[in-house]
């Protein structure tokens, strides 16, 4: 069974009651009791209330725990934010009592359980009417109420952008752009001077930097040096632009709001599949200049776009942005499942809003925020949005081709089933039809004892002798005997069986046996009614209204009635009697990519991805979880959006079933988990087929049954034999003739039709079938454009509509009403419902809006700290109340406008700040200034800026000629050191990665890089828009003793070896290629010097050591430990 912990956090324990605050209005009237209740209470009650409850509830408390006092009665009759805590007359059904017995709900005192003698005297006391003194009655606090209106307006980040007016400065002369002007207009008023231009090469050097993490080379330098043209500088910033290296640096930055990882983290640091190709997905985006409104909506929606981005192969490069969704923390086999997804939705919420909005909006999880205008309800309004969607593994490579294919191959079927059957009402003869039935009946009376025991040899004389008395086929004859004497009993001609060895009409047992067989069909018809209640998906008319797939493994939709389903080659193998979703042959031979990742846990094995379609979310019943379905299959229960089964617990959601070519029930008891939200995914087995028909929930399974048309050709034509005969010729005539048309059949239609297909000899004396070989080269035809082999990445997977509950206080197992999904109210105010779909699609254009203060102003903001080295609003993730607030916010106004008038162009809005004067400005400090504006708020001069732990290393390859220029693909497993020890430990990397980019290290959550939290590289759990940059001791060890510095060191002493001929042109290369400049005289002669001593060190002769690589190697080693070599 499910555990529930009896162990929280003491803050959530300490909730006895949730959903009228200490602010409400005293309910109940005073009321009197006798001096016994009185004394009573003095003496036991109030003292266990004081001693046990009053620290936390008591009248002292400025905020009572879950809005709960106990020092009046009419605090406990309100109780807190769930309800009254006390029913005066009885305590059984008191929440107090029953938090006190440590109940489901609350465990109260949550220290330890109170002696039962207390517990047996407040249940007495609440018992006999719970008296109070009529003086006690205390005042109750009143809160003040949450104006989220009252907020917005209050704070700058929630008023619209608007363009402000250019300042006029003093200085005509200084700026390049009117961003300048913003800028030198606050400096000139503090009666300062902005900083000198930054010479060439420190100008370069940190335009590469910025632009692609990288140094410049000293060719690159060299031809900067030399161009003295007015756009010299401007050529630069373009060609980095356009390099592919912009996308690796600048995808660095989102990749740390996104909590970027490749594995889960917990306890066993499970692989997170596929988790690079959103990273690769990022870099492509930002090289291509994606706009910033697209990328966002994307990230959002990039499922439900109607016309996604693809790249040159066809493949969808939308589908990849929501895969950020799904980067964070996952627990395997959680004990409160419940929990456990409301706590991943709290770390998709808060990345979102910080990412996207820089608001804290997971702050309102348990309350109204405390400082923004953010209510609770908001944050649950966006929880719906992913209660509403599903993570998946999507086929992204091939998603739109083979989707196409799949309607194709549906828009095939109606019109060749018309085809076939104009075919069959050719060659349909009904008279002949009755014939066939009325002799193959006499053939059967021949042998009346069991005759699907008898060999077919027995009925042959007696076929021969009825075919040549009715003028019929006697090989033709003697194959409907075959069928009718072992027809089983779902087939249509069952009933003709059932009845062939009775009588005439006079006899009775005829009558008898037709009335017997015709009640049948009712009484099953009766069965089968369902109500809403126990439904949770219906396929059995083709209603698409329940169709959700997750690539076309299962077509384009459900098949209805009257449909042709087809086998692996594409030959007709029969009609779809019933609705159902059906395993589209023509896809059974996708495969995966080579270097796709399979799922962890014990789904890995199951190949689900884009095979796999799901019903709709519901809430799990008392009842078993059915459905009734043909062939094989494998079926996840998805409860509380939880997926990674492996270890003891919830074992049962995910099971392997098989019915054969029958049509049967399979259940799954799921008790244990009533009243959690769930779906069914179903998938494919290897090649083997499967249908599904219906889905539901409830003691008994309804049953499927025959058309009852065929009940009417019982009551209708059941006469005589004859008569019987002729009305089932008539019936077949009939579904021949609907199966023509384009409209739908009937269910007993499409079971003639079915017959007739698979039993066409029995009928129809053509050997070939025009039509059918028309649709089965149509289908080849089409099938051909199958896509087979794609790439893997997670995504979102659209669901129904289904709106999170708002939890009392954050607790999931206190929820209230649902709450409509929409966007933060003060940010788009009343929006309309959303009925169709998760509605993510909806909240992606809303939050894009330009009249949305935020997006635009958030972008610009992170723009300008990636250059700067701060944000104009210094706090990056949090515009709000307890964030920094700007420092120029004209500026950010001005700049957020351009931004969106410019398209959302992240390109134009970063080359527009670089060629700005305020961006070319040197770091050199004037002592005025720094006395006045000692932190550089005024903007007067550039940033000494540390580089990141990425940089750096890219930096260290780079200079040593190890780097590796190979973009994308899977990640290089980080080098573990012997200190790197835990569950779930990978396979070690090589020390130098291989030589690959920084981005494209591995980055698993257990196992992060030395190396990279050194330097301050974030741990991914949450957003952050600013890297801490710390100067700490593990900094210097790394650079003087990690293993892959000395390696690189070596590295790069040997190339200078063999490209420079003398010391002192060795150690000029060094500074140009290591710090953009030439040595100065002192540093070449101390360089010199060194070389001398280490030489010495090793006893080395002066012929030994011009060429001797361990002193060159230890002058790199110096060079990389020198602190310009990581600031800029």
């Amino acid at each position: 069974m499910l555990l529930r912990p009896r162990v929280f956090n003491a803050l959530v324990y300490c909730i006895l009651t949730l959903s009228v605050g200490a602010g409400s209005q005293v309910v109940g009237a005073e009321e009197k009791y006798d001096e016994a209740a009185i004394t009573f209470f003095e003496n036991s009650i109030r003292p266990v209330l004081v001693k046990r409850c009053y620290e936390c509830h008591g009248p002292d408390a400025v905020e009572p725990k879950g809005g709960l006092r106990v020092s009046s009665r009419s605090a406990l009759l309100a109780g807190g934010d769930t309800g009254p805590a006390i029913a005066p007359g009885d305590a059984k059904n008191s929440l107090l009592i029953d938090s006190i017995n440590y109940g489901d709900l609350y465990q109260m005192p949550p220290a330890s359980k109170m002696p039962v003698e207390e517990i047996a005297l407040l249940a007495k006391w609440i018992d006999s009417g719970a008296a109070w003194p009529a003086e006690d009655l205390a005042p109750q606090v009143v809160k003040k109420a949450f104006d989220l209106q009252e907020r917005a307006a209050s704070h700058w980040a929630w008023r619209p952008v608007v363009d402000p007016p250019v300042p006029p400065t003093v200085d005509q002369g200084w700026a390049k752009d009117p961003l300048d002007q913003f800028l030198l207009a606050k400096i000139e008023s503090a009666g300062l001077q902005p900083a000198a231009p930054a010479t060439k090469r420190a100008l370069l050097r940190r335009a590469y930097f910025d632009l692609i993490g990288l140094p410049p080379t000293p060719e690159q330098l060299q031809a900067f040096l030399q161009d003295d043209s007015p756009n010299a500088f401007a050529q630069v910033v373009d060609e980095l632009l356009d390099s592919p290296h912009f996308g690796e640096r600048w995808g660095r930055h989102w990749l740390d709001l996104v909590r970027y990882a490749e594995s889960r983290g917990h306890e066993f640091d499970y692989t997170t599949p596929n988790a690079w190709q959103y990273r690769d997905y990022v870099i492509r985006a930002l090289n291509a200049d994606t706009p910033y409104d697209q990328f966002v909506k994307e990230h959002i929606a990039g499922d439900l776009l109607e016309q996604p981005r693809t790249d040159a192969h066809g493949a969808n490069q939308s589908i990849l942005g929501p895969g950020f969704w799904h980067l964070g923390e996952w627990v395997h086999s959680p004990v409160d499942i419940r929990k456990d997804e409301t706590d991943r939705f709290d770390n998709m919420i808060d990345v979102f809003s910080k990412t996207f909005l820089g608001l804290t909006v997971s702050c309102a999880r348990c309350h109204d925020h405390k400082f923004d205008a953010i209510s609770q309800a908001d944050y649950y309004a966006l929880a719906g949005f992913l209660q509403s969607s599903e993570y998946r593994q999507v086929r992204f490579d091939t998603l739109a081709q083979n989707t196409a294919v799949a309607e194709q191959l549906q828009e095939l079927n109606r019109p060749h089933r018309q085809a076939i059957a104009r075919e069959g009402i050719e060659a349909f003869d009904q008279k002949q039809f009755a014939a066939y039935l009325l002799a193959a009946r006499q053939v059967l009376q021949s042998k009346p004892q069991q005759p699907a025991k008898a060999k077919l040899v027995d009925f042959e004389k007696a076929a021969d002798a009825v075919a040549l008395v009715h003028d019929l086929d006697a090989a033709r004859l003697l194959a409907w005997v075959d069928h009718l004497r072992s027809v089983a009993p779902g087939d249509v001609l069952h009933p003709w069986t059932a009845l062939a060895l009775q009588g005439e009409l006079a006899d009775p047992a005829w009558k008898q046996a037709v009335e017997a067989e015709a009640g049948r069909f009712p009484a099953l018809a009766a069965g089968d009614v369902l109500t809403p209640e126990q439904t949770i998906a219906d396929y059995r008319q083709g209603d698409a209204a329940f169709w959700q797939a997750n690539g076309p493994t299962f077509g384009a939709g459900p098949l209805s009635p009257g449909d042709l389903k087809f086998d692996a080659e594409g030959t007709v193998e029969g009609v779809a009697t019933w609705g159902c979703v059906r395993r589209e042959p023509a896809f059974n031979r996708l495969e995966l990519a080579p270097d796709a990742d399979p799922e962890g846990g014990r789904l890995g094995k199951w190949e689900i991805a884009g095979r796999t379609f799901r019903t709709p979310t519901f809430i799990i019943g008392d009842g078993p979880v059915q459905w009734l379905a043909r062939g094989s299959g494998r079926v996840q229960l998805v409860v509380d959006s939880h997926r990674m089964i492996n270890g003891p617990l919830h074992g049962a959601l995910a099971k392997e079933f098989s019915t054969g070519d029958k049509l049967a029930w399979t259940s799954v008891n799921l008790g244990v988990y009533q009243g959690h939200g769930c779906h069914l995914e179903f998938s494919a087995k290897g090649d083997e087929p499967l249908e599904v028909y219906l889905v539901t929930q409830g003691a008994d399974a309804p049953r499927p049954l025959p058309g009852v048309a065929w009940q009417e050709v019982l009551t209708e034509h059941g006469a005589s034999p004859a008569s019987l005969a002729a009305g089932y010729a008539q019936q077949f005539a009939d579904a021949l003739s609907a199966l023509a048309e384009p409209a739908d059949v009937s269910t007993a239609q499409a079971e003639a039709g079915d017959w007739l297909q698979r039993h066409r000899p029995l009928w129809n004396a053509a050997t070939e079938s025009p039509a059918v070989d028309a649709l089965r080269t149509a289908r080849q035809k089409t099938s051909g454009q199958i896509v087979v082999r794609s790439r893997l990445a997670p995504s979102m997977w659209d669901g129904d509509s289904f709106d999170e509950q708002l939890l009392i206080r954050g607790n999931s197992r206190t929820p209230g009403d649902r709450v409509p999904r929409r966007l933060l109210t003060g940010i788009a105010g009343e929006q309309p419902r959303l009925t169709q779909g998760s509605g993510r699609l909806a909240l992606a254009e809303r939050v894009v809006d330009p009249s949305n203060p935020f997006v635009s102003r958030v972008m610009t903001n992170r723009i300008w700290s990636h250059l700067f080295g701060r944000g104009i609003v210094p706090s990056p993730d949090n515009f709000g109340l307890l964030g920094q607030p700007p420092t120029h916010p004209e500026l950010l106004d001005h700049l957020s406008v351009r931004f969106m008038a410019d398209g959302w162009s992240i390109k134009r809005l970063v080359r527009a700040i670089m060629l700005s004067s305020a961006y070319q400005m040197s770091t050199t400090p004037d002592p005025a200034g720094e006395r006045q504006d000692p932190q550089n708020l005024l903007w007067r001069r550039a940033n000494l800026r540390r580089l990141e732990g990425e940089t750096i290393r890219d930096a260290v390859l780079a200079v040593s000629g190890r780097l590796e220029p190979a973009m994308f693909g899977p990640p290089t497993p980080v080098h573990l050191t012997a200190f790197m020890q835990g569950r779930g430990r990978p396979g070690s990397g090589p020390i130098d990665g291989a030589g690959r980019r920084s981005i494209y290290l591995s980055v698993r959550r257990n196992f992060l890089s030395p190396w990279m939290q050194a330097f301050d590289v974030p741990q991914p759990f949450s957003t952050v828009g600013r890297r801490s940059v710390s100067n700490v001791p593990a900094q210097a060890l790394i650079l003087m003793n990690d293993p892959f510095i000395v390696e690189q060191a070596g590295l790069w002493a040997k190339r200078l070896l063999d490209e420079a001929d003398t010391a002192e042109e060795r150690i000029e290369q060094m500074y140009v290629e290591g710090l953009c400049r030439l040595p100065t005289a002192d540093e070449k002669a101390a360089s010199l010097t060194f070389l001398q001593q280490q030489n010495r060190e090793y006893g080395l002769r002066p012929e030994q050591a011009a060429n001797d690589l361990r002193a060159w190697t230890d002058l790199c080693h110096v060079l990389f430990n020198v602190k310009e070599f990581i600031f800029y």
